[in-house]
């Protein structure tokens, strides 16, 4: 099982990265009047680190190079309106490494146009836009009316990867190893089968594992506390 799933495994090497950002910005600038009205926002919820500020910082610099030298961005959603009333920018695109579940995109853009219909603006929008996703994960994010994009697309790593008799054993198999890892560490839940089930096969080069990838991968704690070698890693204080 894990051998079917390490070969599925989706790679995003620094080279791919960089190509698929520059991809995303081109999206953004195939729009009408960019320049005066968008406003890059990242999906981070706070100043603690997150890819979303990464990429923010990487989108400055090729906006700028491409000629947006009044590029507009901010490191987290929260921000957002402060910045629309200092700017007057309302077109507001949010941008992610990764998509897994879709519940978090989901949250953000529900708290973003609460916040702007609140306050009466007029004529906003909110697009989102990420290097990778898993189809499931865009797919609720439609679901909700939202209008996503992605670099690159990926299927759940068990239940749309295999048929469904195996699928079912591989799930039974994964949730056995999952058995050999502590459940939770400083209050933080180990995420069964990826965040909300995600079941992400997915890494970056030299990044933060994602939380939507099978914990199996990256989780470092054995059931008896011990520490584990583990072939990803992530910072466990946002796990």
């Amino acid at each position: 099982m894990l051998v079917n799933i390490i070969s599925g495994f989706f790679y995003l090497s620094l080279t791919e990265y960089h190509s698929k950002l520059s991809d995303l910005a081109l999206e953004v600038m195939a729009q009408e009047h960019y320049e005066d009205d968008a406003l890059i926002v990242a999906m981070a919820a706070d100043s603690n680190p997150d890819s979303s500020h990464e990429l923010l910082y990487n989108l400055k610099y090729i906006f700028t190079k491409a000629g947006w030298n009044s590029f507009t961005g901010v490191s987290s959603f929260g921000s957002a309106y402060k910045k629309y009333k200092t700017t007057g920018r309302k077109r507001l695109v949010v941008v992610d490494d990764f998509v897994g579940s879709g519940k978090t995109v989901i949250s953000r853009c529900r708290e973003l146009n609460k916040v702007f219909e609140n306050a009466e603006v007029e004529g906003f929008s909110v697009s989102v836009k990420v290097l990778v996703s898993t189809r499931r994960g865009l797919e609720n994010i439609r679901a909700e009316g939202i209008d996503v994009t992605a670099q690159h697309e990926i299927s759940k790593a068990i239940d749309d990867s295999f048929p469904d008799t195996v699928a079912a054993e591989y799930r039974n198999l994964m949730i056995e190893l999952e058995a050999n890892l502590s459940k939770a560490y400083n209050d933080i839940e180990m995420p069964s089968m990826g965040y909300n089930d995600a079941q992400a096969a997915y890494c970056r080069e030299n990044s933060n594992t994602p939380n939507s990838v099978f914990p199996v991968f990256w989780w470092p704690f054995n059931n008896d506390s011990n520490k584990r070698s583990t072939m990803l890693h992530r910072a466990m204080e946002d796990a």
